[in-house]
């Protein structure tokens, strides 16, 4: 009214921001208003007006007397009901005219234009060439289409990037100035245009759209700060090829509130390429597709290829130690979610703690790690004006050499994500590197509060290892705003959250995903296994092995079993020892102790190493080959053995020359005590007893006949002339040790081979049920019970724990996949020995149409046959097996792991289950886990169990009787032999009348020490088997050994074995020999890289053989345990006493770190010398 007008008719208007709520105000800046007032119709030489007049309520129409007006040839229009050109009346200075009163409302508008300001319009162009509109209507079929919006000067390239989308995405590409015309009322640059057309597929499409790619530079509209705005600067408006929303403006906030749930986020994942060129926009495509097909799921999973898509860059700024502290805390959080489930990072840690610049080492160890490869980089921080943007400064993108291993970079501070300025912001800068720097960065567009951003970054890391892992990462964004949202704090905090989720913005490929993978790939490499300490000797009594596995794929968040396997040096003897793993992230170091047991483990210790075989965590790449390892250790402990003659030897001279080596073949100079008798060394000697000492380096030590000391007489003769027939013991030490080696030998005149003919040297025999007793030099039989012990889990969440135990010691564990299926174990009732799976040269006639025959499930012998319940043919050779191949008397245990499916069982097998004794296993059972024990016929030993519900885990128990009138004795191993001459025996019942019944079983060895065949014999009470070597050809088969049943089912009383002999013809040996010392032209531990290193040590025939030729290895195993072979020719013939000493010259070039050099003298090479 007019009453609010001063006479001046000038008056001052104000706006108040009324804070009445509980929330923050925000600052407000007017792009717009107007208001209404009664005015005069003078207008004081305008050559344009825009007013509004109010129909006349007492005529039809209204006269207007104009003044003021400047126009030369005016134009007068009238909106009312029907627009109209109205005509003007000059008089003097006033101009005249008449409006109608409108019949559609109550007032219309009008305007005066001169018309010399009118713009003319001198050309029409059609809408895309054809009049018409690209129909972007959404197309029934059209599932999750991906928005890529583009400016035409960017179409080549654009149109590429759509191209190599499509083989994933549905892709919609759009011109952004056709969005302007179809969508954005025809106002260019008008962020109109982009939403609704957003909001049209929003609408339409079922899925939702996957994504919306903005494609070209956005620059801000209003003049904020010295740098304009596109509304009045036209080179900022021209250059501005894709617009933002907002101020500041906001990529996030063009579809948000599209009725989502959420008023923040984005309703469609929302990401730009700010690009301003065709090559830029190629060159970032370019990166797009080669870090992407990093992430082929079909590309080899190793350490080179994979690991650095595990590497997380943590860096800290701040400008005090209070700030330093409390953003080291934020990030420490963001380290334990992204260590963790699923994404399994391993994090550097780049962390300023003062204000003194970083160690230049420290950013030089940041620019390999880069180089290298990189999945993310975050800061928390200030921003600053370095190369980077950090406080901590980084490298130019383009020196960072990372080509294909781009991370993403996630920046919590100000300004550093303004990609909407006219200048390249640090975004840009990393991000559009060719060939270089950042795949994508996500960064505040303006001011950054630390809480919020916090809480942004954190849960931005959420999804991307947890919640959301291995979606795009505009999606993880929108996720990530849709849950901060409902949580964000009352107060001034709620508009921190606010701004950061909307100021947050992606400058890169929002469908890119940050290196995920499907399944975890377990990676085990010998250079990752170790063991301490490093200097061993016999006051050490444990080695701790360190065992370094890696996930190089998704997280393991199930537990697997890790299994060692010690094999010792020269013997059968092996011990295993079984962990569980209950997740693997990224690495862990699993460490142990186990006994150093000097007594058999000096020498080249073999550790087989194998995690989750059988493979019950599915793995990305390789289920086997990377999971198993063979770990080599050689204890090189101070001692010595006993080598000629080898134990339990015939010679057939009586003057004998005893040889021992010492462990180490150069070691330092020691004396060494050798003690020989017709004895073994327990209790008091006999007179007989002889002693040596030999001092000398390391190597071959040897006491000659003449060489001895009787004990009972030191000054006498202790020439040793050995007596036809006796048997001697000797054994060696270091003077002055209680470490004891012991062997013996017999002389026989003109006889050469391998013999027990003192009942002291049985007592190296295998007995099971059967005992030595020294004290009566008798055996005896021994009633051998055992217990069985089986435990079966319900479901698959513990089925690794699925095993069986003898006597409690474990003999199989866990299950092959997670195929519903039964584990038979046949178990033999004399030794209790379970039967083995057939695996390589192992048990080849063990192949039942198990599922795990050979290397179909671990790669090593296993101890139950696995049938799978799916497969007809296999349930049908398991019938086989329990039928007709077992034996009658031989014990059986089958277990059903995780479930039973009883629904596909045949109606034969429930027959077999019930003629072995069963009356629990029969159809229409609940299918749960069962377990069945019994001594095939014998239906009274049946033990069965069956789970009552889906948690009902149980274990069952069951006593295998032992027999008191059978036993087995077993040799060590005889060999190597060049030819098998003759086998000779006898024995002595302790009856008159006996009904003692032996046998006699000769069991044939490879080269490898793997079982091959047996020759079973009736032992009569003295024989022989003449010409061996025409039943076992020792060209095949150097190596055997005896086993002899016992039984006696009337006085239980077995007969005595009075003397076992197998003549051959053996093989010859060499020995390193350090005695006359070595050559070694290092002078020390450490030497320069490409320096030569000269070796030279002999090489002695110790034995009794002329060698026609020697094969010697030679070898470097450098600081990743790589074997790298030095070549050397076989020699020619070595004689009996004959020194071979050569020298080998290698070069260390290439080499770094700690390195070994490998000598092995007369290796076996499948199976021979």
């Amino acid at each position: 009214p007019n009453s609010v007008f001063p006479a001046s008719g000038n008056s001052n208007f104000f706006v108040d921001i009324v804070g009445d709520l509980p929330v923050a105000t925000d600052y407000q800046s007017i792009s717009y208003w107007s208001y209404t007032y009664p005015r005069t119709t003078a207008f004081s030489g305008e050559t344009r007006k825009f007013f509004s007049v109010a129909n006349s309520s007492l005529a039809s129409k209204i006269r207007l007397d104009l003044s003021g007006l400047s126009f030369n040839n005016p134009i007068v229009l009238a909106h009312g009901d029907v627009p109209k050109m109205l005509t003007l009346s000059q008089n003097g200075a006033v101009y005249t005219t008449v409006v109608t009163n409108s019949t559609n409302g109550v007032r219309q508008d009008i305007v005066y234009q001169d018309s010399s300001t009118i713009r003319l319009v001198d050309q029409l162009v059609p809408v895309n060439g054809t009049g018409t509109f690209t129909n972007f209507n959404v197309p029934a079929n059209m599932t999750a289409p991906l928005l890529m919006v583009y400016h035409p000067s960017l179409q080549p390239a654009s149109s590429a990037y759509a191209t190599y989308r499509e083989a994933d995405y549905t892709v919609v590409s759009a011109n952004i100035y056709e969005l302007y015309q179809q969508f954005g009322g025809g106002i260019t640059n008008h962020i109109g245009g982009i939403r609704r057309f957003a909001r049209l597929f929003y609408d339409q499409a079922s899925p939702k759209p996957s994504g919306l790619f903005l494609m070209g530079k956005g620059l801000k509209e209003a003049t904020i700060g010295p740098e304009p705005g596109t509304r009045k600067n036209a080179t900022y408006f021209a250059e501005s090829l894709i617009p933002s929303y907002g101020q500041p403006p906001s990529d996030v906030c063009i579809t948000s509130g599209f009725g989502i749930g959420s008023e923040w986020a984005p309703a469609i994942p929302t990401g730009r390429i700010s690009v301003r060129s065709n090559q830029e926009l190629d060159d970032y495509l370019s990166k797009v597709i080669e870090y992407e097909n990093q992430q082929d799921p079909n590309s080899v999973y190793n350490t080179p290829n994979k690991d650095w898509q595990k590497q997380v860059i943590h860096f800290v700024g701040g400008s005090n130690a209070a700030q330093q502290s409390q953003f080291q805390g934020f990030m420490n959080g963001m380290e334990a979610t992204i260590t963790d489930s699923l994404f399994g990072a391993n994090v550097k840690r780049v962390y300023k703690s003062n204000s003194d610049p970083l160690d230049p080492t420290i950013l030089a160890s940041v620019t390999d790690r880069i180089s290298e490869g990189v999945s993310l980089m975050t800061y928390f921080g200030h921003a600053s004006p370095t190369n980077s943007g950090f406080e901590i400064n980084l490298d130019d993108p383009e020196n960072w050499n990372n080509a294909g291993k781009y991370p993403m970079m996630i920046v919590n501070s100000c300004y550093n994500g303004n990609v909407f300025q006219f200048e390249n912001s640090r975004s840009e800068d990393f991000v559009q590197e060719p060939n270089a720097g950042a795949i994508g960065y996500i960064a505040s567009t303006n001011v950054g509060e630390a809480g919020a951003l916090s809480w942004y970054s954190n849960g931005l890391y959420r999804h991307i290892s947890r919640y959301d892992y291995g979606r795009p990462i505009g999606e993880q964004m929108k996720r990530n705003i849709e849950l901060i949202e409902p949580s964000a704090p009352n107060g001034s905090a709620y508009l921190y959250y606010e701004t950061a989720c909307s100021q947050m913005v992606l400058n890169g490929d929002p469908m890119v995903r940050i290196n995920p993978h499907e399944n975890p790939e377990i990676e085990l490499l010998a250079e990752n296994v170790w063991f301490t300490p490093e200097n061993l000797d016999l006051t050490v009594d444990s080695i701790e092995m360190h065992i370094l596995l890696k996930n190089l794929g998704r997280s393991l968040t199930d537990t697997v079993t890790l299994e060692v396997k010690r094999d010792f040096p020269g013997t059968n003897i092996d011990s295993i020892y079984f962990f569980k793993i209950p997740h693997l992230h990224y690495t862990t170091e699993f460490t142990f102790k186990m006994p150093m047991q000097a007594n058999i483990g000096l020498g080249l210790n073999a550790f087989e190493i194998s995690v989750d075989i059988p493979s019950v965590a599915t793995e990305q790449y390789d289920e086997i080959g990377n999971n198993q390892i063979i770990k080599t250790l050689y204890l090189n402990v101070d001692g010595i053995i006993p080598v000629v003659p080898y134990d339990f030897a015939v010679v057939p001279i009586d003057s004998v020359t005893v040889k021992a080596s010492t462990n180490n073949p150069i070691a330092d100079f020691n004396t060494y005590r050798f003690e020989l008798d017709t004895i073994d060394f327990v209790g008091a000697p006999s007179p007989a007893h002889r002693y040596a000492l030999v001092s000398g380096y390391g190597g071959v030590k040897e006491v000659n006949p003449s060489e001895w000391t009787l004990t009972s007489n030191p000054g006498g003769d202790g020439t040793l002339v050995c007596e036809d027939s006796v048997v001697y013991f000797w054994r060696v030490s270091i003077d002055g040790d209680s470490i004891w080696r012991e062997h013996s030998f017999q002389y026989i005149t003109g006889k050469e081979g391998w013999g027990q003919d003192h009942f002291f040297q049985f007592k190296k025999n295998s007995f099971s049920g059967l005992e030595y007793e020294r004290a009566t030099r008798h055996r005896n039989f021994l009633n051998n019970d055992a217990t069985v012990e089986c435990r079966v889990y319900n479901g698959t969440a513990n089925s690794q724990y699925n095993s069986y135990y003898i006597n409690g010691n474990l003999e199989e564990y866990a299950i092959c996949q997670y195929t519903p299926q039964l584990h038979v174990a046949i178990i033999d009732p004399i030794t209790h020995e379970p039967w083995g799976t057939r695996f390589q040269s192992f048990n080849p006639g063990n192949n039942f149409g198990n599922a795990n025959d050979g290397t179909n499930c671990r790669s090593r012998v296993e101890y139950t046959f696995i049938y799978y319940q799916n497969d007809a043919g296999q349930m049908a050779a398991m019938e086989n097996l329990l039928t007709n191949i077992v034996p009658d008397g031989h014990y059986i245990l089958v277990y059903s792991p995780m479930t039973t499916t009883y629904n596909t069982w045949s109606p034969s097998l429930f027959s077999t289950f019930a003629s072995l004794g069963s009356d629990s296993l029969y159809a229409g059972r609940p299918n749960l886990p069962f377990a069945f024990f019994c001594k095939k016929g014998d239906p009274n030993t049946v033990v069965e169990n069956c789970s009552q519900s889906s948690t009902d885990d149980f274990i069952m128990y069951a006593l295998m009787e032992g027999y008191d009138y059978l036993g087995l004795e077993r040799t060590p191993m005889i060999g190597p032999a060049g030819n098998w001459n003759n086998v000779y025996w006898k024995q002595d019942p302790q009856e008159v009348s006996s009904m003692d019944t032996t046998i006699l079983s000769i069991n044939a060895y490879d080269g490898a020490g793997n079982f091959q065949f047996a020759i079973d014999t009736a032992f009569t009470r003295n024989d022989s088997i003449i010409n061996l070597n025409s039943l076992v050809d020792a060209t095949l088969y150097p190596f055997i050994d005896l086993l002899v049943t016992y039984q006696d089912t009337t006085t239980f009383t077995p007969s005595q074995v009075d003397r076992l002999h197998v003549l051959y013809s053996p093989l010859p040996e060499a020995a390193i020999d350090g005695t006359t010392l070595y050559t070694w032209t290092a002078q020390n531990n450490t030497v320069a890289e490409g320096s030569p290193i000269e070796f030279a040590v002999d090489v002695k025939n110790i034995f009794s053989v002329d060698m026609d030729s020697l094969l010697v290895n030679y070898w470097l195993e450098d600081e990743n345990d790589i074997r790298i072979p030095i070549a050397y020719p076989r020699q020619g013939p070595l004689l009996v006493g004959g020194v071979l000493r050569d020298t080998i010259t290698f070069s260390t070039a290439g080499l770094s770190g700690i390195n070994s050099f490998w000598m092995e003298v007369n290796p076996y090479i499948n199976g021979s010398t």
